[in-house]
């Protein structure tokens, strides 16, 4: 029940490293130098007469030298002038080379010529280069040599900017307690000296050294006083700086209003200022707050902006930072493969940068990818690296390791073990920890109690967790901390209050997912229930006992309701207005009574599944039956599924390979449908509502003793009822008579001749059917071109996009007449190199749509990533979402040949009125009829979504018509290229 670390930060101050540079070197260090570099030029006796500069003989002699058989190099001291004022003008990556050269030559000079006020500026110079290209490793062993050079000249001023920059390096490497000795000091001689500049820049340090130590309201008082000078000196930049630190610890004590204002006023300084750097950390704050307290959709775009201006600067430490909530981000939305690529990055910087204290946090982040991507034991080796290195990571980041490796132990069976990690850990973390960090390390502490069935222990941790404002608690701990309050109470035996925590945990959760305006980030992860439909399931199957079962599973299943494809509904009813405000309140929600009165008829069935690894309940209805039933074994449903998928879905190779996809269609079916065989074996048409693993399921394929149930079932799959509902309000209107649209798509090196043939047997099999002109015109202008049909058919290319479903698309670039010469946004690359339009998925989501029937022949177009709950993302819901009442999509790679031959069938049938469903089960069996394609890999790819009842009128052309024009294109396939003969 603990989530993921929600905010990152760099552990060093802000630094405005070109602001702070020209203000460091301009006021201090040119006023400084200007004289000593004029007395270079003066008489003798006068160079003589200043007690910081060389003795005359000893410079003459020097230079003497260096100029035998080589140009002669200006003065020292008039080169130390020269290099500050190259300083001023900007420290980069790609700059720095050149000027450390000289920074090298001229520190070699000074030691040679003992010249120690050179020295250590030169010194400081150099140090301080280096830690703004990010290099602190070798940033400290210069600052550090100045530093006595400079205590012994008692140059307080010049001693004041090096330790600065001292104490920034020492955070740069996470030694905090190294960064407080040199910010203390710095502090001590600025109030010495009256300089209100330092005074406030050394609040700057030991206010954010507080907060990373867990100690927010002394950071506070130190950050408040850092704002404040720098705002009574007007020095508006520096202020702006400040206010980083200033503003997240503002948001670590949920004070989220005032830290939304500082950022605001960082955010105006630095446009204003032309603060590029600035600006980027206003941005990253500015998400870190929106994923806190706000709209989590905006974060990501946040992230994004301040992390692409940062990299641009180098390897800084503020650029991993931004990558780190960049990464977290991603997480959040279920895209774990990036996010892992992401945190490698980090990591890569860190180890050449010497990141101490960063590396930590990725870490947490690489760990929580493992953990997402099913890598448990690999999981657990990254949480256990990171609670080793103790202390030198920030406080926060050990309490998510520790939290994550006592998640892993309790995975793997040792749970006592995981849970004395935490038990031993509280004492001494959540002193140091802040608000909200502390909260998710209690919960985390209570659900491991919870686990070990030690209820009131884990009540009282949890309900200390939900004291205080709801707003903040909301924020805080969200929905599963009264999930927690709830499994507590029941197990105590107490169920009226346990009902109570459950609806505060379900009425928290809706208000948290309604906060994003992106649907992405409302299907996401983030948005996830996680454990909390199950948990009330279970509660509600079994309470009240008085009540009879059948009311019990009604009540059960209608609020299971609440967390079934909610985003795709939004989109299919439009239930989302401009502004991002969403309300949820169907006016005749599909309860169980609803379904079997108005869904199902005589001879139906209606599967929804409910699937999480520790239980997974089936609901089964018929017209006068409802049942529920609990599936075996659910922590290894996914590896089951997946293998029995593996073998479904490739080409058999031999006759033992057909005799084995048998066999584990037999047993897969019991495992899927597990006590509720019966129920479908005596039906004759089925609804499915699958979940997680089950999306991946071929249905038609798994088989009883009587062999596979697509040849005695129709089926017909539903993200779920509502949805399944709103289709079949959708049938029951006229079709708009445009006909249908076949597209054919794919041409040059990736040219599918079976795809074409496909299309063009469409066109003069049945009336009404169109090609699209050429050129197809860019994806947005060709997809609304789609809108008036009343059936649509695409065969060839399609590209899946895992880590972003909604970037999947159909290849249209073959469309064109011509080959873009710029690869227009939304574009792929085709084989060949050559660049391809594609209609993606968030696209079709967006463009309303008249059509009854889609059809996607081509690979895998029902595939996509599987949101819990939620169901698949992908090109198939896109359809749905655009309001088609019914989409035939394949699971799997599919065979040219052998779908060209399953598509006319399809479409004959539909011809002769057959509902989809009815014409799909026939196409099907006119393959699995033929020995070379009896396999399911030829026909059992192909699925039916959405409603199953949907016809379509086509009317064929005449008889001699067709037939004339099929003997052009007919096809017989042949053992050749994969597709198999006997057709």
């Amino acid at each position: 029940m603990d989530r993921g670390p929600r905010r990152t930060r760099g552990t060093s101050p802000p630094i405005a490293a070109w602001a702070i540079a020209r203000w460091l070197v301009l006021v201090t260090t040119i006023s400084a130098l200007a004289p000593a570099a004029r007395a270079e030029s003066a008489p003798p006796a006068d160079r003589s007469a200043s007690s910081s500069a060389p003795a005359p003989a000893r410079t003459s002699t020097a230079r003497t030298a260096r100029t035998r058989g080589r140009v002669p190099l200006p003065p020292l001291r008039v080169r130390l002038h020269e290099d500050s004022l190259r300083f001023v003008a900007g420290v980069t990556p790609a700059r720095w080379d050149s000027l450390n050269t000289a920074f090298l030559r001229d520190v070699a000079d000074a030691r040679r010529e003992r010249d120690d006020f050179a020295l250590s500026r030169l010194l400081t110079f150099q140090g301080a280069g280096y830690a703004m290209i990010g290099d602190a490793l070798h940033a400290a062993p210069a600052l550090d040599e100045a530093i006595p050079i400079t205590e012994a000249a008692a140059d307080t001023a010049w001693l004041m900017i090096t330790l600065r920059w001292r104490a920034y390096t020492a955070g740069m490497l996470g030694r905090l307690d190294e960064q407080q000795r040199f910010a203390a000091r710095l502090v001590t001689i600025a109030e010495a000296e009256s300089s209100a500049k330092f005074l406030a820049i050394g609040h700057s340090f030991l206010g954010w050294i507080a907060r990373q130590r867990g100690d927010l309201r002394q950071a506070r008082v130190y950050l408040e006083r850092a704002v404040e000078g720098e705002r009574a000196l007007h020095d508006e930049a520096e202020e702006a700086f400040a206010r980083t630190a200033y503003g997240a610890t503002l948001a670590d004590l949920g004070e989220y209003a005032a830290a939304r204002r500082s950022y605001a006023r960082q955010l105006e300084i630095a446009r204003r200022l032309k603060l590029s750097y600035n600006e980027a950390q206003a941005y990253n704050d500015l998400g870190v707050l929106e994923k806190r307290g706000g709209d989590p959709g905006r974060s990501v775009d946040y992230f994004r902006r301040a992390y692409e201006v940062l990299r641009q600067r180098g390897e800084t430490p503020d650029a991993v930072a931004a990558l780190i909530n960049l990464t977290y981000a991603e997480m959040s939305l279920g895209r774990a493969t990036s996010a892992a690529d992401m945190a490698r990055e980090g990591l890569e910087i860190c180890a050449r940068r010497g990141f101490g204290r960063l590396r930590g946090n990725l870490l947490v982040a690489s760990a929580g990818c493992e953990e997402m991507l099913g890598h448990e034991q690999a999981a657990e080796a990254t949480w256990r690296r990171i609670v080793a290195l103790g202390d030198s990571v920030a406080v926060d980041t050990r309490a998510f390791a520790i939290l994550g490796l006592s998640r892993a132990l309790q995975r793997s069976g040792r749970s006592a073990e995981g849970l004395a990690l935490v038990d031993e850990s509280a004492k001494s973390l959540l002193p140091r920890l802040g608000r909200d960090m502390a909260a998710q390390y209690e919960l985390g502490w209570a659900d491991r109690l919870v686990r070990a069935g030690r209820h009131a222990d884990a009540l009282a941790i949890a309900q200390r967790t939900v004291t205080g404002p709801a707003a903040a608690v909301e924020r805080r701990v969200g929905s599963p901390a009264w999930e927690t309050i709830a499994v507590c109470q029941r197990g105590l035996g107490r169920p009226a209050e346990a009902k109570v925590a459950f609806d505060s945990a379900c009425a928290v959760w809706e208000r948290q997912r309604g906060r994003p305006a992106d649907p992405e980030w409302r299907s996401s992860v983030w948005a996830s229930p996680g454990s909390l439909r199950l948990a009330y399931t279970s509660f509600l199957l079994s309470w009240p006992p008085a009540e009879p079962e059948t009311t019990r599973i009604g009540a059960a299943y209608a609020r299971l309701q609440q967390f079934r494809s909610r985003t795709l509904l939004e989109q299919v009813t439009r239930d989302v207005d401009v502004s991002g405000v969403r309300s949820f309140e169907p006016s005749a929600p599909w309860t169980a009574t609803r379904i079997q009165h108005e869904l199902l008829g005589k001879g139906d069935v209606l599967l929804e599944w409910a699937v999480e690894s520790g239980q997974s309940y089936l609901f089964a209805f018929t017209r006068d039956q409802r049942r529920v039933f609990t599936l075996a074994d659910p922590a290894k449903l996914w590896s089951r599924i997946q293998s029995a998928r593996d073998l479904l879905a490739a080409p058999p190779r031999s006759e033992i390979d057909v005799a084995a996809a048998r066999a584990v269609a037999q047993e897969l079916a019991r495992i899927v449908f597990g006590p509720a065989l019966p129920m479908v074996e005596h039906a004759r048409s089925i609804i499915l509502v699958p979940d997680g693993p089950l999306h991946l399921v071929p249905f038609s394929a798994l088989a009883t003793a009587s062999g596979p149930l697509g040849e005695s079932h129709t089926m017909a799959i539903a993200p779920s009822v509502a949805v399944l509902g709103a289709a079949r309000l959708r049938s029951s209107a006229p079709p708009p008579g445009r006909g249908l649209l076949a597209v054919a798509s794919g041409g040059g090196e990736g040219r599918l001749v079976g795809a074409e043939r496909e299309v063009a047997w469409l066109v003069s099999a049945f009336e009404g059917v169109e090609r699209p002109g050429a050129p197809a015109g860019e994806p947005t202008r060709f997809a609304s071109s789609l809108s008036p049909y009343d059936a649509l058919h695409f065969a060839g290319h399609t590209t899946l996009d895992d880590r972003f479903p909604w970037r999947s698309g159909i290849d249209v670039g073959a469309l064109a007449s011509a080959e873009p010469e710029d690869e227009p946004p939304g574009a792929a690359t085709r084989a060949g190199g050559q660049p391809r339009e594609l209609l993606r998925a968030e696209t079709i989501a967006a463009t309303p749509l008249a059509a009854r029937l889609v059809v996607l022949s081509s690979c895998e177009t029902a595939a996509g990533r599987i949101v819990e709950g939620e169901g698949v993302s992908g090109l198939s819901t896109a359809f749905l979402a655009a309001g088609a009442r019914s989409v035939v999509a394949s699971l799997w790679p599919v065979n040219d040949q052998v779908t060209e031959v399953l598509m006319r069938e399809f479409y004959r049938a539909l011809a002769s009125g057959k509902p989809a469903a009815a014409a799909l089960q026939k196409a099907q069996e006119r393959v699995r009829q033929a020995r070379e394609t009896r396999h399911p890999y030829y026909w059992a790819g192909f699925v039916l979504l959405g409603d199953g009842a949907t016809t379509l009128p086509l009317t064929p052309t005449r008889f001699w018509h067709r037939t004339g024009k099929d003997a052009r294109v007919g096809v017989r396939p042949t053992a050749t290229g994969g597709a198999p003969g006997g057709l």
